[in-house]
């Protein structure tokens, strides 16, 4: 959230849905979102999403940290069902951009 020298908040899952290259450090309100250590970002969709595609970009400059990706029936972690058989259907041990498939199940 905001802090001292924070002029946004980089905790607003919002700021993760974009449809361009841009990541301002700066922005107000903010280009991006910062999961931090452990952290997890959920987005809902209302449709079908077999055949879409997902664009992770991590700021440039930032550490790169791992991060798995599922795709899921909604957002309540004891009660979701994923595809892939509960597994990440993206995972990147040292973090980095990457561009992958929805799977269809």
């Amino acid at each position: 959230g905001e802090g001292p020298g924070c002029a946004t908040r980089r905790d607003d899952p919002s700021a993760a849905i974009s449809e361009s290259d841009a990541c301002e450090a700066a922005s107000v309100p903010s280009d991006y979102v910062s999961l931090g250590t452990d952290g997890y970002l959920v987005v809902v969709f209302d449709g079908d999403l077999a055949g879409c595609a997902v664009t992770v970009v991590e700021f440039a400059g930032a550490t790169q940290e791992a991060y798995e990706v599922y795709v899921c029936d909604g957002s309540d972690v004891a009660t979701t069902t994923c595809l892939n058989r509960d597994m990440p259907v993206h995972t990147a041990e040292a973090g980095g951009e990457a561009t992958f498939q929805v799977p269809a199940e």
